[in-house]
């Protein structure tokens, strides 16, 4: 579905596209996608993610990150070691699903 709306947007002559998604599309494949369409994109991950510097040296489990708010830069994600990207966490004082 999304191959079909980059070819309609290219047609179309939009070029920049910002993606937002839950973390059901936290996916590396998806997210290597939308870099080869230079698409940027905003995905809330899951708590199990694994952050790790670019030599693949581990930094952190999302979950153990407490609740002030962390950025990220060039790091790289899961055991993939897709990446790099940044990554900005927060945690509402709140939020149920922590």
């Amino acid at each position: 579905m999304l191959a079909e709306a980059e070819g309609l947007l290219n047609f179309v002559g939009i070029r920049q596209v910002h993606l937002m998604a839950d973390r059901g599309f936290c996916d590396t494949d998806l997210m290597a996608w939308l870099q080869h369409c230079d698409w940027t994109y905003r995905i809330r991950i899951k708590s199990t993610l694994i952050l790790s510097t670019p030599d693949g040296q581990r930094l952190y489990k999302i979950s153990d990150v407490k609740r002030q708010p962390r950025g990220f830069h060039h790091v790289r994600l899961t055991g993939r070691q897709f990446g790099p990207v940044d990554v900005i966490l927060g945690r509402l004082m709140d939020d149920p699903e922590q």
